[in-house]
Formats: structure tokens, C-alpha cells, sequence
């Protein structure tokens, strides 16, 4: 069982790849040594029927084949291929002149079809050229086999024995690689759907905060509160917070106390919309919350529970208790209007608050304030 283990740990050597599967050198390293495997046999039977020619030839293609293995773990593989190729091409050649169509070798045609369209650098146009080559060879053998007989006849024994180890050693290749590739091809998807999920996640989510970033809020906005071709989706609620003074906590204490305010806050909020709406950091330390299915007066008085708990919040930093205020513009959306105006007009009455007091929720300004951000 550990021969095993250390014989499939020997074949998968160095393609444990986050990135990539790499089924090119496991699929060469499968057919070699199946390969060898075969010519062994062969050679055995070769010797014992002293046929001295395909000995030599026989010999040379195991070495060819192990010369394909080794050069697997160089990352040669374009030379791999070539060589094993080869090497399976000539004994194609020799077994069906020396021992008749019926020994069974040109079922290897298959397999250099099969391991050639695996190869995935190989151009398009080089494959189809190389495949019509090999049924060319194929064809060509079998037609001068008809009107020619071998060099050595067997008898009915014989050549059940090297058809059968043909067909054994060809197909049962061909299934292990295929398998072989399943199984990767299975893995990279995986890993492809894990990496897009990931980037997904990333392009979408506040790395800080896990909130919704403000790409991701515009995306759900626009699919799922602002109106589609006229039709309206529901009502919905927006309010836009920020920080009060929220440079301070920075100056004094440092950036990782406003990161931890920053990480204490959106906590909350998720715990707060859980079944309301959506949150997102907007931006710096600014917050949008979303309430779905809400008009204003609801929405308000949401609001004004959320403040209480803000308020109510102690944020423990560096032996410190630290206390926050937030103060929120809030804004119903209006079918006729774009989300953009609403955001617009709850950011305005944001900044009507912190102008006038913060810590406090603004739902109405005075028709004639004008945004000073100086």
C-alpha cells in the first residue's frame, strides 16, 4: 500500500499548483509508464521467440519513454511529447510488420489521438494535421497487411496474448488519463469558481468592515429599489451617516483606533438591519443604510432607535472607554426621482446636521441651504 502511495505521490510530483492542475506532465507520466509496462511484456516475448530486431527496437523505446518520463520533471514537456510519440509510433510500425495486423498494436493510434488532443500548448491546426497523419498510418498498415503477411507467423496463442496485452495496455491508458483529466478539470473549475467568488467578494464587500462597499449599495440601488422600465419596485428608505468628529479619534489615538471605531460601528448596523434592509460604508466614515419596504415615518423612527444605541455604544481602546456620535440625513425614495437625487438629497441634509449640532437625524432643511464643506 505505501509502494502505492509513494508511486502515485512519484506521478503527481510537482503539480500541487494553487494555479493550475498541470494534466499535461501527469497525463505523459500515466502513458509512460504504462507504456514500458507494455514493452516489458512484450520484450519478454520477443526474446523468447528470438526475434533480435524488434528486441533492439523494443529496447529503444522503452528508453525513449523513460527519456519522456525524466524530462517531465524539467518541465520539458513539448520534448516528452516527441518523444514518447515516437517511440510509440515506431513500435506501431515494427510490431504490425514482424508479428500481423492481428498482435493488436495499431490500438495504440487511439491513444496518441487521445493524449495528443490533451495537450493543450499544441496549436489546433498541429493537432488535426497529426491526427489525419495517424489515421493515415493506420489506414496505410492495415491496406499492406492485406496483400502482405508478417515476418513471423504466430501461432493462435501468441497472438491472442499480444492482442489482448495491446487492447489492455491501450485502453486501459486511454481511461486513466481521461480520468486523470475529469479529475482536474473538476479541480481547476472548482478553484475557478472559488477565485471568482473570492474577486467577487473583494470587489464587493469593505475589507475592513465586511459592510457592502459602495459599489456593491449602487448595484443593489439600482436592481432592486430604483424603478424598471416604469414599474415600481416598493418603497424604500435611504439614510446617509457620518462619524462625528472622527479625525479626532485618529489624531489622538492613531489610525487603529479609528479603524476599530470604524469596525464597531458597522458591527452594529448589521446587527441592526439584519431584518430591515442593507448597510454599506460609503466611503471613509461615512455609512448608508437602506430600508426596504419603509416609508418615511417608519424609517425615521428606525433611525432614532439607532441613534439610541450609537449613543449608548462604549468602544473600549487602549485602557480607554471611548464614546460616538453619528449624524444621519434621511431621505424616501421618490419613483420620480433617481437613486443618485435621493442620495443627493439625504447627503444633503447630512451635512444640514453637521452644521447645525451633529448627533442628530435630519429628515427636513430649510429649502434654501446651500453645502458649505469648508
Amino acid at each position: 500500500m505505501k509502494l502505492f502511495q509513494n508511486f502515485i505521490n512519484l506521478i503527481n510530483k510537482d503539480v500541487d499548483n494553487e494555479n493550475e492542475t498541470k494534466t499535461v506532465p501527469v497525463m505523459l507520466r500515466i502513458i509512460s509508464v504504462s507504456m514500458i509496462l507494455y514493452f516489458l511484456l512484450m520484450l519478454v516475448y520477443l526474446i523468447d521467440i528470438s526475434l533480435m530486431v524488434p528486441v533492439i527496437i523494443n529496447v529503444i523505446c522503452i528508453i525513449l519513454l523513460c527519456a519522456s518520463f525524466l524530462l517531465t520533471y524539467k518541465e520539458k514537456y513539448s520534448l516528452a511529447v516527441l518523444l514518447s510519440h515516437i517511440g510509440i509510433i515506431i513500435w506501431i510500425f515494427l510490431a504490425i510488420l514482424y508479428l500481423g495486423w492481428e498482435c493488436g498494436a495499431q490500438q495504440f493510434v487511439t491513444l496518441l489521438l487521445v493524449s495528443i488532443f490533451m495537450t493543450s500548448y499544441v496549436e489546433r491546426r498541429i493537432k488535426v494535421e497529426y491526427s489525419i497523419l495517424l489515421i493515415l498510418i493506420h489506414v496505410g498498415l492495415h491496406l499492406f497487411m492485406t496483400t502482405n503477411v508478417a515476418f513471423y507467423a504466430q501461432s493462435f496463442w501468441e497472438m491472442l496474448y499480444t492482442h489482448i496485452i495491446s487492447i489492455v495496455f491501450c485502453f486501459g491508458t486511454i481511461i486513466a488519463v481521461v480520468v486523470t483529466f475529469s479529475h482536474n478539470s473538476i479541480s481547476m473549475e472548482a478553484k475557478l469558481k472559488g477565485y471568482n467568488a473570492n474577486l467577487k467578494r473583494l470587489a464587493n464587500v469593505d475589507p475592513l468592515t465586511g459592510l457592502k462597499n459602495r459599489r456593491c449599495m449602487m448595484n443593489y440601488l439600482k436592481e432592486n429599489v430604483e424603478s424598471t422600465n416604469g414599474k415600481e419596485v416598493g418603497n424604500a428608505v435611504i439614510a446617509i451617516g457620518d462619524i462625528d468628529f472622527f479625525k479626532r479619534f485618529n489624531d489622538r489615538y492613531g489610525h487603529a483606533c479609528g479603524d476599530e471605531v470604524l469596525v464597531e460601528l458597522a458591527a452594529l448596523f448589521m446587527d441592526f438591519m439584519e431584518d430591515k434592509g442593507e448597510v454599506a460604508r460609503w466611503g471613509g466614515e461615512e455609512f448608508l443604510l437602506v430600508f426596504n419596504d419603509c416609508d418615511m415615518n417608519r424609517g425615521i423612527e428606525y433611525m432614532d432607535k439607532l441613534l439610541h444605541r450609537i449613543r449608548l455604544m462604549n468602544i473600549r481602546y487602549g485602557g480607554e472607554e471611548l464614546r460616538v456620535t453619528m449624524t444621519f440625513g434621511i431621505s424616501e425614495y421618490d419613483n420620480d426621482k433617481t437613486i443618485d437625487a435621493i442620495i443627493n438629497q439625504a447627503d444633503k441634509k447630512l451635512y444640514y446636521g453637521k452644521q447645525n449640532g451633529r448627533n442628530r437625524l435630519v429628515h427636513t432643511i430649510p429649502t434654501d441651504f446651500v453645502i458649505d464643506k469648508k
